[in-house]
């Protein structure tokens, strides 16, 4: 959220989401209560205040009075401007990290050390100071190319209901602003702000690597848990099996084995990172336990560290990712279906190949070579289909090798 709270009349929302701050004094209950979700669009009629916003959601049974937190509780956020706000919990927890860094260095113990550091931004809700807002004027900002009617191939609809917050986001941001096209253009400025300001949040972090004895020997990994769709397909939110919610960034500075610039194109997944910090860092030994315990999954992607343009190593030919399908699921699973990792949605992403299954059978082909933004669904071309068996073998071999497909309903 961009704007500064300037009045007591300002509001403070709260959900599972974050915190939302407004500017304008609450006036009137909009039609949609998860509207704040979004770039605030001034064209909203707001809500009264912040008491009759959380018992006007407990209501209409929106969020569960067991989450909902008493406005009392709520301390707000200062931001009266840049120069004068309170600080946001990534820029807490960098200055932290770089502090513990800077600890680090004072040990003389001379042991290595493991520091995860976590960042909120740009998860929802997409706010951050106005500064970074600043960088992307709305005017400049392109959203994402979109084909009209792109989901009509496809078959996430077909197994989640219109509950589902990716489906029901698009239709709330189309509803919040005067054309779709606005809608977007506000989003996507909104998170590219977002992008902006963990991306200084890291270098932070990375200035105190830099600064301390630890530069010529220390490993960054930068990753994160999922992607984000911005409006193709009709969908706005990670959990889509397609490519702007499965692809993340994975990049890691290794002294001595890493080049600045370097690219690799072989898909991973990141059940690959614990292998490539272990050989990396020259671990070695059991990784089980005890005999209870499996062996590591997943490999190291130290080829690719050292010759990007390699696409040879000792890992899978594809990337897999699971859609867990328990929320807003109209396959009406049981608590042990839900356990069964065949009975979720599953997607392989190749070199040149995406291929995703739907836990009622139903399929996607991708061909990337000659379809970049997933738009034509290849799953029932008679000349794809060797290559999509091809795919489905890969990817039962990846979800389950010791066992045969089990069964799974046809397409109907």
């Amino acid at each position: 959220m961009k704007t500064a709270v300037k009045s007591p009349e300002s509001a403070v929302y709260r959900r599972g989401l974050g915190i939302f701050l407004t500017e304008t004094p609450l006036a009137a209950a909009p039609k949609h209560f998860f509207r704040p979700l979004f770039p605030r669009n001034p064209h909203f009629p707001a809500l009264r205040s912040v008491s009759l916003a959380l018992s006007e959601a407990s209501r209409r049974k929106q969020i569960p009075s067991s989450k909902l937190l008493a406005a009392k509780t709520v301390k707000p956020l200062k931001y009266v401007s840049d120069q004068d706000r309170s600080l946001m919990p990534d820029e807490i927890n960098a200055q932290w990290a770089a502090k513990r860094i800077e600890g680090f260095a004072q040990e003389k113990d001379g042991k290595p050390f493991f520091l995860a550091v976590g960042f909120i931004r740009p998860h929802l809700p997409v706010y951050a100071p106005k500064k970074y807002f600043d960088m992307f004027p709305l005017g400049s900002v392109q959203v994402p190319v979109i084909k009209p009617g792109d989901d009509a191939d496809c078959h996430y609809k077909d197994v989640y209901n219109s509950n589902q917050k990716g489906l029901r986001y698009f239709q709330l941001l189309k509803q919040s602003y005067p054309s779709t096209e606005a809608g977007l253009k506000a989003f996507t400025q909104a998170y590219l702000a977002c992008v902006a300001f963990a991306d200084d949040q890291v270098g932070v972090i990375v200035d105190a690597v830099d600064r301390s004895p630890f530069k010529s020997n220390t490993i960054i990994v930068f990753t994160s848990d999922h992607g984000f769709n911005i409006g193709p397909k009709d969908y706005l939110f990670k959990n889509a099996p397609w490519e702007e919610s499965t692809r993340v960034p994975f990049i890691v500075r290794a002294p001595g084995v890493t080049k600045t610039g370097g690219i690799a194109e072989h898909p991973i997944a990141l059940i690959d990172l614990y292998p490539t910090l272990a050989e990396l860092c020259g671990l070695e030994g059991e990784t089980r336990k005890n005999d209870q315990g499996r062996p590591l999954d997943g490999h190291s992607v130290r080829p690719f560290l050292t010759d990007p343009a390699s696409m040879k190593w000792d890992g899978p030919a594809g990337a897999i990712s699971m859609i867990f399908a328990g929320e807003d699921s109209k396959t009406g699973l049981s608590k042990e279906d839900l356990k069964d990792p065949m009975k979720q949605h599953w997607s392989l992403r190749t070199a040149r190949w995406r291929y995703t299954r739907y836990n009622n059978g139903a399929e996607e082909l991708d061909d990337h070579d000659a379809d970049p933004h997933e738009w034509d669904n290849l799953a029932e071309v008679s000349e794809q289909a060797p290559a999509k068996a091809d795919l489905k073998k890969q990817m039962l071999e990846l979800i389950q090798p010791a066992k045969s497909e089990p069964d799974i309903p046809a397409v109907k």
